[in-house]
């Protein structure tokens, strides 16, 4: 398990480590950026004090989507009640291998779970139920997610909320994905299970310590490497990346000083919200 030590600059001038935070700014105005673990636990509190002034002076908070909001939580509740499952008449077993389904009854049945409530699933909705419920048991939660940190806090303040995306962009970065693919992804969360404590707690050490090169290889080398992940690492983090970097130049235009929170993996990596934001001629800068 990797664990980085913090680092300071050699200089002295630097008096805080390193975190996952960015001010990205022109001339005129400036924005801080904020990359999030979307589901947490109790060691990722208290945030750094640098991230929470970060915060603190911001007028308005961005995140993905507010999951802290009722009609957010109820499309999300309906969408995947219509996109995630299939068709009557259709089941799990006429899109994957035998030997797969075999190897889901067996686990579904260690977590004491009826098989038959797996079967209507896509397995694109399958592979998030299961590393949903593999995160749980390790005491891993949204409810302890950075982004809903900041949308309590924001509450709290009556600071106003922008969402990035819609639920119906999310929910269609996974539903017309080939069922080869979706079938990869489902097995390879199925190699995975049992060994996310370990993936989490290098995940947390890495975010602690602004460590972007360790994040990225940990989170995303595998998709970067595997040509078949090839369509939906296109889906989910560099379309998505576009997307986002124009709406954090919109705010700078619009001289708004928020504070944005999106997935960590979106900040590392080729084609990085950062990496876009640079090439347009903003200054970033961690802190």
């Amino acid at each position: 398990m990797a664990w980085v030590l913090l680092f300071f600059g050699l200089s002295g001038a630097q008096l805080h480590p390193k975190h996952f935070l960015w001010k990205v700014s022109d001339q005129n105005s400036q924005v801080w950026v904020l990359g999030s673990i979307h589901m947490g636990s109790d060691s990722l509190y208290p945030l750094a004090p640098w991230i929470e002034k970060a915060f603190s002076g911001s007028t308005g908070l961005a995140v993905e989507l507010n999951m802290d909001n009722d009609s957010t939580l109820s499309e999300v509740a309906k969408l995947m009640a219509t996109e995630g499952v299939y068709a009557k008449g259709d089941s799990l077993q006429a899109h994957i291998s035998p030997l797969l389904f075999a190897r889901l009854d067996s686990l579904f049945r260690e977590w004491n779970l009826p098989t038959r409530g797996m079967t209507p699933m896509r397995p694109w909705f399958l592979t998030l139920r299961i590393n949903s419920i593999d995160l749980e048991q390790s005491g891993i939660s949204a409810g302890l997610g950075v982004d809903m940190h900041f949308l309590q806090q924001a509450k709290k303040r009556n600071m106003p909320v922008f969402a990035l995306e819609t639920v119906r962009q999310q929910i269609d970065i996974f539903k017309d994905l080939p069922d080869s693919l979706q079938e990869t992804m489902l097995e390879w969360t199925l190699r995975e299970q049992g060994k996310l404590d370990g993936i989490v707690d290098s995940m947390f050490a890495f975010w602690n310590t602004g460590d972007t090169l360790g994040f990225e290889k940990l989170v995303l080398s595998d998709m970067q490497n595997d040509a078949k992940f090839s369509p939906f690492y296109q889906r989910i983090y560099s379309d998505r990346n576009v997307r986002m970097a124009s709406q954090v130049e919109q705010f700078l235009q619009k001289k708004r000083k928020m504070f944005v929170v999106v997935g960590a993996a979106h900040l590392v990596g080729p084609g990085s919200v950062l990496g876009l934001l640079r090439k347009k001629g903003f200054q970033v800068e961690q802190f």
